[in-house]
């Protein structure tokens, strides 16, 4: 140390007359920020860290260590967490010590020497932490311990200790640090002699467990160790091996016993011990720190000023999410008083009483021996896990330690814990009374999550009486049966003392607890003015009010009327324009925001084109149904065999006006739609707003069969009215095309729908396209569920079809091919086309059916002037299965390079829209390069095309259908309409495969409790081919979870074994909005695969998962 010292005084000389920072800081385990020790700011001026003295640990058998603790915590002693190794050396002592100055002009002094775990153990990560034992400790004051990290410079540090922990039996026992390699410095003011510094270093304690702390340095370290030497065990149970078992709750769960809990302290005896116990009131209540633990945890005269308690620790939230706070609140060293095996109590005085920024409580107690009707347990569970509670609902009972009867009477019997458990580590915690006394302390049992196991605690009142605790508890011999919880407070005394500064709250002293408490008061913050809202008391004063009037409906001028103290919201269409001509006349609801406009072509024909503002013009429409021919009061005009109304059957007659006295909502129109005094469908006659209207169920019409020949846009006018919105989630409406091409399943195409939401009725017009060779039958739907009463009516009329014969000012095919492109192009004369005509077998081949006019004694006067259906001109069939979205860059290649992409299941019912290709029959700017695999259009509603055995969850299968927009915590979790015939701003109306149909009500149906999966069928890729689809995922809750999340994936084969999986799209734990997204890769040639889709909602807490796909599309590369 010679030439260190020359060095030192060198030094000393140069930086005397620089000037230093002052006031750095870093951040302490146990005290906060704090200033660094100078041997770690002036480190690289100072003697190197090589030259200092330093103890190396011997190596020590992990394996062996945890063979012992099976054994040891079987028999029923307490966790061992760390192993002890003395240092004999005396060398490690102020005796020895060499003093080195700083280098700052302050001549402050510094004494370090270093600590380390052997190098093998470090390896293998067999050391996660160290604590410390000094024989000999006496700081004067103004000096200073710390112990930190010495490979870190921004590492971690306990202390500083100081004169403040100086103890007559002249001994420290420090907490735990998260390192094995540490520096132990002791700084020296200059006006203090470093003769008065006594300090021997008696043991260096190595954890071979973690001892949680921020940032789970020791945690990640096992985990890693456990990992490379534990191959068979599954990763959770090894990441989670010296935390609490699964049933055990956290205190915070349960408000109401905060006080009782901060009683309560995790425990370390001799640097190597692991116990629970907790701070005792006496009968002066006069704070003096009492500890009570169990006998079993092996305190004793010899030991006790090891012990070092852990206050506080425990959970800020409910969830275990990650590590607990770190036990930055300690107390170290204790007396020895007395112990009482009999009922395995030990009672103890702390050295020092707790630091009143702790908040510790003195645990109340019950000496009266008598049984409770319930009992609760607060504990400390394992080595690394934070505080717990566990409830008893049952009577307990007397009896003798591990009995069910008692002899001796010396310990309570809890038959089994009704929620949480105790485990190794919870030895000597409390248990109380409902009143939240302590009546006993752990002995043990042999509970744990899973089992009915009994635990015995030992009472109270026996060591009290019996074990001679009261001499200390109740030295004055009151008697006293009861004391209760208090809490030393540092704090208020009276309401005066609690001001916040905030007028708005209301500041109040707790006595007991020397807590204030500062409570909003709203009142004091009204200035008595409407429009600007109702003002509110926060924690930082009086916050202004929102505007009243805004009713959330952007297309609404909301004003205010402060002298009326009213609000009017009126609607405003011009908000709503989007400046698109194709797409109509947008309008305003008061109710339901800006709604959509009609197709502005429908009328006239079948597509729009927007940069001229011009229409393809439509020819030859055919009246179905205008209902005036018809009796009055007839209910079997359309087939109403499937309704569940008591009242509100769809029949024929003259609509009447109605409008409600509540609300003056209208629920019926006036009149009938085609003359005003005709006839129409709607419900049940009805000239009073109580009089069948649709009632306890759903009213349903459905049309005769028609049969279509060549694509055509059908219409049809409709009302709706209901008064009460929102009080109903299955109340609504819904008009739709039920369309069965050939031998494929009947499908549906939505013309109109209507949720729980309170709507004027007036005649709308609905339309769609409906396909060539069809059957198609109309049908209405109307409801008014269970759960409240309320008024609906609904009625249509002029069910017309109109047959799209040619486009004006194309040829021969629209500059831009539009999504909806006709199946049937065609081909003869434009002016003539086919007959529509009612069927009675919707099965029937079209060729089988002659050609029909109507009369033009049945077309209502405005639609008299249309031409009726003729001759059917022969067509050439083109694909139309492509999906609208598309990549407008795919590349073309010749017909005889496409992929051989379709499943059997469906090649074989799709003759129409999965032709054969060749140059013949490819027409001018459409692209046959690409196969739609499927877009589970022409499925059934509820159909499971794709396999689904693979799944696990209780809820949210895959199957076909039209999902509907739900939004909950302002998350979009399932789209609106599919994605195929989806078009900009408007919702697709055909299907897609997803979660479970659950209308818009979030939670019902989504995917839940395991992962939801789907598996295509397998296609043969002939040629080096993209693949694209198109999926929407939804979650509500980001990171409750980590087993939660979404995968899409390719999955290939050979010779149908699984050889590997290409991932399209993947999401983890997170809160994220449902959307339609494209997902693509490339499929090498000859190549037999699957696409599989998989959604999971894990087990440990529900969220609200949902997800779909459409729209799967193979295309041939160049």
């Amino acid at each position: 140390m010679e030439i260190c010292n020359r060095i030192l005084l060198q030094l000393t000389i140069i930086l005397a007359t620089t000037a230093v920072t002052e006031g750095q800081h870093f951040d302490n385990i146990f005290h906060g920020s704090t200033p660094i020790p100078a041997g770690r700011v002036h480190q690289d001026a100072l003697c190197p860290q090589e030259q200092l003295k330093k103890f190396t640990a011997p190596t020590f058998d992990r394996r062996e260590m945890e063979a012992e603790d099976e054994i040891n915590e079987k028999a029923g002693m307490p966790i061992r967490f760390a192993v002890v190794n003395h240092v004999s050396d005396p060398s490690y002592s102020s005796d020895e010590a060499v003093w080195e100055a700083v280098p700052d002009g302050s001549g402050t002094r510094v004494w370090r020497m270093l600590v380390e775990a052997s190098a093998e153990n470090q390896a293998h990560h067999d050391c996660l932490n160290l604590n410390f034992a000094f024989s000999h400790y006496h700081m004067p004051e103004g000096a200073e311990l710390t112990i930190y990290d010495s490979t870190n410079p921004n590492g971690v540090s306990i202390g500083p200790f100081t004169h403040k922990d100086n103890q007559d039996h002249g001994e420290l026992w420090t907490p735990v640090i998260p390192s094995c390699n540490v520096a132990i410095e002791v700084d020296l003011p200059p006006f203090v002699s470093s003769t008065d510094v006594t300090l021997r270093l008696y043991s260096v304690n190595e954890g071979y467990r973690p001892f949680g702390f921020h940032d789970d340095t020791a945690r990640r370290l096992q985990i890693e160790r456990d990992l490379n030497q534990n191959h068979s065990l599954p990763f959770d149970q090894i990441a989670n091996r010296d935390l609490a078992g699964y049933c055990n709750e956290n205190i915070v769960c349960k408000p109401g016993w905060e006080k009782e809990g901060r009683s309560v302290a995790a425990i370390s005896t001799g640097g190597k011990l692991f116990c629970t116990g907790f701070m005792v009131n006496n009968a002066k209540q006069d704070f003096r720190p009492y500890f009570m633990t169990a006998a079993h945890c092996g305190i004793n005269n010899g030991n006790s000023a090891s012990l070092v308690a852990y206050w506080n620790w425990k959970y800020d939230t409910c969830e275990s999410n990650g590590k607990p706070p770190i036990r930055d609140e300690f107390t170290s060293g204790a007396t020895f008083v007395k112990s009482y095996t009999a009922s395995d109590a030990t009672l103890v005085v702390l050295n020092s009483k707790p630091d009143l920024s702790y908040g510790v409580a003195y645990a109340g107690w019950d000496r009266s021996g008598e049984v409770v009707s319930s009992a609760i347990a607060i504990h400390h569970p394992q080595v690394d896990d934070a505080m717990k509670i566990s409830f008893e609902n049952d009577p307990i009972r007397t009896t003798s330690y591990g009995s069910t009867w008692s002899s001796d009477g010396t310990h309570f019997r809890v038959a089994d814990w009704d929620s949480g458990t105790t485990e190794p580590g919870s030895s000597g915690s409390p248990l109380f009374s409902p009143e939240g006394r302590v009546i006993g302390q752990l002995h043990g049992g042999g509970a744990a999550c899973g089992n009915n196991e009994p635990d015995w605690y030992g009472k109270f009142s026996r060591s009290m009486d019996q074990g001679g605790f009261d001499e200390w508890l109740d030295p004055e011999g009151t008697g006293v049966t009861t004391v209760d919880t208090i809490i030393e407070s540092a704090g208020c005394n009276a309401d005066s003392d609690c001001d916040d500064g905030i007028d708005c709250t209301v500041d109040t002293c707790n006595m007991s607890t020397g807590e204030c408490s500062h409570e909003p008061n709203d009142s004091r913050c009204n200035d008595e003015k409407f429009c600007n809202g109702e003002e509110t008391c926060t924690a930082t004063g009086c916050q202004a009010g929102s505007f009243p009037c805004d009713d959330g409906i952007a297309c609404t001028v909301d004003t205010c009327d402060e002298i009326n103290d009213t609000c009017t919201n009126e609607p405003n269409d011009a908000d709503c324009d989007d400046d698109i001509f194709c797409n109509g006349i947008e309008t305003c609801s008061a109710s339901e925001g800006c709604r959509s406009g009609m197709d502005a072509c429908l009328d006239s024909g079948f597509t729009c084109e927007e940069i001229t503002e011009t229409c393809f013009e439509a020819s030859s429409c055919t009246v179905l149904e205008d209902f005036d021919g018809r009796t009055e009061g007839d209910k079997t005009v359309w087939s109403t065999k499937d309704s569940t109304c008591s009242t509100g059957t769809f029949e024929v007659g003259t609509p009447t006006k109605i409008v409600t006295s509540l609300l003056g909502v209208t629920t019926q129109v006036d009149g009938d739609h085609t003359t005003g005094n005709g006839y129409a469908l709607y419900s049940s006659p009805n000239k009073d707003e109580f009089e069948n209207d649709i009632d306890l169920g759903t009213c349903i019409a459905t049309s005769p069969s028609y049969e279509v020949k060549v694509k055509s846009i059908l219409s049809v006018w409709y009302y709706f009215g209901q008064r009460d919105g929102g009080d109903d989630a299955d109340d609504g409406f819904m008009l739709e095309v039920l369309v069965k091409e050939g031998s494929q399943s009947e499908y549906s195409i939505l013309l109109a729908k209507h949720g729980d939401v309170t709507i004027n009725a007036e005649w709308t017009k609905a339309a769609a396209i409906v396909p060539a060779r069809s059957t198609i039958r109309v049908r209405m739907k109307a409801t008014d569920a269970t759960d409240a009463s309320d008024l609906i009516e609904a009625g249509l009329d002029d069910l017309s079809i109109c047959a799209l014969e040619s486009f004006k000012s194309v040829s021969p095919f629209p500059t831009s091919i539009p999504s909806e492109f006709p199946t049937t192009i065609p081909s003869g004369d434009p002016s003539t086309v086919p007959s529509v005509q009612p069927s009675e077998s919707p099965s029937s081949s079209p060729s089988d059916i002659p050609s029909v006019s109507y009369e033009p004694s049945i077309l209502p006067s405005k639609l008299s002037s249309m031409p009726s259906m003729s001759t059917s001109p022969s067509v050439s069939v083109v694909p139309s299965a492509f999906p609208s979205k598309l990549p407008s860059n795919m590349p073309s290649s010749s017909p005889s390079t496409l992929p051989s992409a379709i499943p059997s299941r469906l090649s074989s019912n799709l003759p129409s829209r999965m032709p054969s290709i060749s140059p013949s029959m490819k027409p001018s700017r459409v692209s046959l390069e690409c196969t739609v695999v499927e877009d589970f259009e022409r499925l059934p509603e509820k159909d499971t095309p794709w396999d689904t055995t693979e799944s696990s969850c209780s809820t949210g299968h895959f199957e076909v259908g039209t999902p509907e927009e739900t939004i909950q915590n302002n998350v979009v979790l399932q789209v609106g309409g599919d994605h195929t015939t989806a078009t900009e701003g408007v919702a697709g109306t055909g299907h897609a495969l997803f979660s479970s149909p659950n209308g818009s009500r979030a939670g019902k149906g989504d995917i839940d409790r395991g992962s939801c999966i789907a598996l295509s069928p397998k296609y043969r890729v002939d040629v080096d081919s993209t693949l694209t689809i198109w999926y929407f995922f939804g979650q509500r809750d980001g990171d409750d979870d980590a087993d939660d999340g979404f995968k899409l994936e390719v999955v290939f084969y050979e010779n149908d074994v699984e050889i590997k999986r290409e991932t399209l799209a993947s999401h983890g734990d997170e809160t994220i909005s449902a959307k339609w997204t494209m997902a693509t890769t490339t499929i090498p040639a000859n190549s037999d695969i699957r696409v599989r889709m998989e959604a999971t909602d894990g087990k440990r807490r529900t969220d609200i998962i949902e997800a779909g796909a459409d729209d799967l599309s193979i295309c041939p590369l160049p």
